[in-house]
């Protein structure tokens, strides 16, 4: 379903407060509209520039100083023939859209919600008319709060940051939007050279390159993508003994009490979780619950004495590295050639 065919199925989504907090500045724009002849445009005429931009990437300088994995200084950070913009459009593009809604969002994730304003506007690149309302996006772990015009969905779709329309037109804020995007369960780590949410000797037992945070040039820190790959293929596991293939169990282990996730104090049984059996390398791995949850969330853990072995995991899995852009999305992990072959676990935003 598209961000506003509920609009087209008479669907209207509550969500007052985000708006009231904003003090209805989407309601007025940030700036005035301006026909698309008043801005430089790209080849696709919805790719409207931003002033300053030293490398012509359709990205303001100012916004890439919030971004790691930008340089005001390159234009085509994966060297794919596309400005980074238009890529970094399309990343965000596909966030939001895997971004689940706040009724059945997991606790202290980022979430959406939908809500719409009387009337409809016009596109002034393309004149596709769609109504005046808002995707918010929430944090509830950093209260963090972000509300994107429908016509700025719309121009992201096409590659651009900003856009134009009849009656909401400005900048995506792309710093606020990354910020609230961003789980609060990805915590920095000491011993990560490049900022992607893994140790350097992680990224070596893993067979990655402690130098690229970004290997699979999805935009996300190879942390997130490690992470939440492993959690995937967990859960995608079957359910009981097999003699042919990996597998889990639940075990209930002899521990007792409680341990608490230090973020979102989310509580977990001590001693339970899932045992990861790999009969064919006779690979055993056991995985607490508040392990998973982690993976889930995109992150390995907290500090160095109670994260989880991304190498260990990824061993009794069957999963080896790929390097660089080769890659594909979500990726970075794969089958080894040892592995029988297995469909990848759809990993979400």
């Amino acid at each position: 379903m598209g961000m506003w065919e509920g609009w087209r199925r008479g669907r209207v989504v509550g969500g007052i407060g985000i708006l009231a907090a904003l003090g209805g500045v989407l309601s007025s724009c940030a700036e005035p509209a301006t026909a698309p002849s008043d801005r430089p445009a790209g080849p696709d005429r919805h790719l409207l520039s931003v002033w300053p931009d030293r490398d012509g990437d359709w990205i303001g300088d100012f916004a890439e100083a919030c971004c790691p994995l930008l340089d005001p200084e390159e234009a085509d950070r994966d060297r794919n023939g596309r400005r980074d913009g238009v890529d970094l459009a399309g990343a965000l593009t596909r966030w939001l859209e895997e971004l689940p809604d706040r009724d059945a969002a997991t606790p202290g994730s980022p979430c959406k919600f939908e809500h719409d304003f009387v009337g409809t506007e016009y596109c002034r690149v393309c004149g596709e008319e769609m109504p005046r309302g808002v995707l918010c996006v929430v944090n509830p772990l950093t209260e963090q709060e972000i509300a994107l015009p429908y016509m700025a969905l719309h121009f992201l779709r096409c590659g651009s940051l900003v856009y134009a329309g009849s009656s909401h037109s400005g900048e995506v804020e792309l710093c606020a939007l990354l910020e609230t995007l961003r789980d609060g369960h990805w915590v920095t780590v000491a011993g990560d050279g490049d900022g992607d949410y893994l140790t350097d000797e992680e990224e070596r037992r893993l067979g990655l390159d402690p130098q690229d945070a970004d290997q699979d040039r999805s935009w996300r820190a190879d942390g997130v993508e490690v992470a939440r790959t492993l959690g995937g293929w967990v859960r995608a596991l079957p359910v009981g003994e097999r003699e042919d293939a990996a597998y889990r169990v639940f075990r209930e282990g002899g521990g007792s009490g409680w341990l608490r996730c230090p973020v979102c104090r989310q509580a977990f049984r001590v001693g339970r979780g899932w045992e990861v059996c790999d009969p064919l390398s006779r690979s055993v791995f056991f995985l607490g619950q508040r392990d998973l949850h982690f993976l889930e969330h995109g992150s390995l853990g907290g500090d160095s004495a109670d994260r989880v072995d991304a190498a260990g995991l990824a061993r009794a899995l069957g999963l080896e590295a790929r390097r660089g852009p080769a890659a594909s999305r979500c990726d970075l992990l794969a089958p080894s050639h040892r592995t029988p072959k297995r469909e990848p676990p759809r990993v979400s935003a």
